[in-house]
């Protein structure tokens, strides 16, 4: 860290909402680029991830907690960006599994009447929408929803190098069989 750092650092502590603005300035596209190239995000998440991050940043500044950098600013910033995204994916990662297998559930009930119909339909969809997303991705839904495989598997049978690409690899799968399956049939958005 530079003397100049040092000074911002100090300059914020003391209320310089200046200098603040002209680090967030500074550091803000390439901090975006770098979260769309390497988390391979949307531009309205690295645009959240970024401003939670200097915010943070700044709380660590007034709270105490930051007094001296043993980095550039830039650095400081990247590092809490990555926290924060590894954050905001572990927490979606969270509400996806819960919501993961809601296609699929539909399919295990067996009512009589309309709602089998419905089921009908369901499936239909669901299997139309397999086949369209082609390879890996039918294999990969399949193993995890129909065979009920557990990751470790996955990855012997499909060839991933770890549980974690296949995990990604399926969340963005299945993402992209509720887009085919919620265009057909409304329900399943």
């Amino acid at each position: 860290m530079t003397e100049t750092e040092q000074g911002m650092i100090q300059a914020i502590c003391g209320g310089d909402q200046k200098i603040l603005a002209q680090i967030y300035q500074q550091h803000r596209e390439e901090f975006m680029q770098w979260l769309i190239k390497n988390y391979r995000c949307e531009l309205g998440v690295a645009k959240d991830i970024y401003q939670v991050s200097v915010v943070v940043f700044y709380d660590n500044i007034v709270s105490g907690k930051l007094v001296q950098l043993s980095s550039s600013v830039k650095s400081y910033l990247f590092a809490i960006g990555k926290n924060k995204m590894r954050e905001y994916l572990r927490q979606r990662q969270k509400v996806n599994f819960q919501t993961d297998s809601l296609l699929f559930d539909q399919l295990e009930h067996k009512d009589e009447g309309d709602e089998k119909i419905e089921q009908e339909k369901v499936y239909e969809a669901i299997e139309h929408g397999l086949k369209e997303l082609g390879e890996p991705c039918k294999s990969l839904l399949e193993a995890f929803y129909y065979y009920r495989m557990g990751m470790d598997a996955i990855c012997e049978r499909l060839g991933y190098s770890n549980s974690n690409s296949a995990k990604v690899a399926k969340y963005k799968c299945l993402g992209r069989l509720r887009k085919r399956v919620g265009g057909e049939n409304g329900s399943l958005n």
